[in-house]
């Protein structure tokens, strides 16, 4: 594969991220950016370190189990499910955080699909009832953003070719299914700043009221683009949050250092028009 073919495939696979993306000057650099992160994480470019450990390392586990900070690990980890595509991220996190909040308010899917089934001549309506990746959207969410846009199918109104959401319209896909959340960007970093986030995380995570959504960079180096992904747990000797990557084609759920995550949410979304930042998840139903 020659430079150029790579360097569009580059550019295509960082739009799926709805990525601000910036290309490589060499082969090398840009090859790096698409292998598996399992335990070859880059360098930081915020912390000039490794800011990602693998939670089940033998200090992410020792992270884990001394944390304070972990109510929400309880909560989300049996309904976690890996994005389907490279453009998923979105609806991935949303559906992690959906399924959690029925369950907290004993509430069954209202999503049902039916398989007719028959029992010695009696008809039985066998339900299924689960929130997925496929039904997270419909036409209504298609009002906010076409679902074939999102995976790529399709270009925007605008003439433009995307992939995945960014962290607004992921807000207003959760409404439509009666979750409402709010929407932090993180358009500037400061040490007063990081620690009012660090307080919000060691708040949430230990609250059954509400989930935390981070929407970043998730290449920890500023070549592959945006991610979103639940925060599970913090760790305060590390000061790290352990993230549910959805992205399990390329990391497991990961520890990531707090200060280099909220760096990785001051950046903006592909199109330059809205810096990323969090979502704080309402775990009451609106209905």
């Amino acid at each position: 594969m020659n430079f150029k073919t790579l360097k569009t495939l580059a550019f295509a696979v960082a739009i799926a991220s709805s990525a601000s993306f910036a290309f490589a000057a060499d082969n090398d650099t840009l090859t790096k950016s698409f292998t598996f992160h399992y335990d070859k994480y880059p360098v930081s470019a915020y912390s000039k370190q490794v800011a990602v450990v693998n939670w089940d390392s033998e200090e992410g586990i020792a992270r884990l189990e001394r944390s304070k900070f972990k109510g929400d690990f309880y909560r989300l980890a049996h309904h976690y499910k890996p994005q389907i595509n490279p453009a998923a991220c979105g609806q991935a996190a949303g559906t992690l955080v959906l399924s959690a909040i029925y369950e907290l308010n004993h509430t069954a899917f209202p999503v049902i699909e039916e398989w007719p089934i028959t029992i010695a001549d009696k008809k039985y309506p066998l339900q299924y009832r689960l929130i997925n990746e496929t039904n997270f959207f419909n036409e209504t969410t298609d009002k906010v953003l076409d679902r074939r846009s999102i995976s790529m199918k399709i270009t925007k109104k605008d003439g433009t070719f995307g992939g995945g959401l960014d962290i607004d319209e992921l807000q207003k896909m959760l409404e439509i299914h009666a979750v409402k959340s709010k929407l932090v960007n993180v358009d500037k970093f400061s040490d007063e700043k990081l620690s009012e986030f660090r307080s919000l995380v060691k708040e949430v995570v230990n609250s059954p009221k509400n989930f935390l959504v981070l929407n970043y960079d998730h290449s920890y180096k500023g070549l592959m683009g945006g991610h979103f992904s639940p925060v599970a747990a913090y760790d305060e000797q590390s000061d790290s949050v352990l993230m549910l990557d959805v992205a399990g084609h390329r990391n497991p759920w990961i520890w990531v250092n707090l200060s280099d995550i909220y760096h990785a949410m001051n950046t903006k979304n592909y199109a330059q028009t809205a810096y990323r930042g969090y979502l704080v998840v309402d775990a009451k139903l609106n209905k």
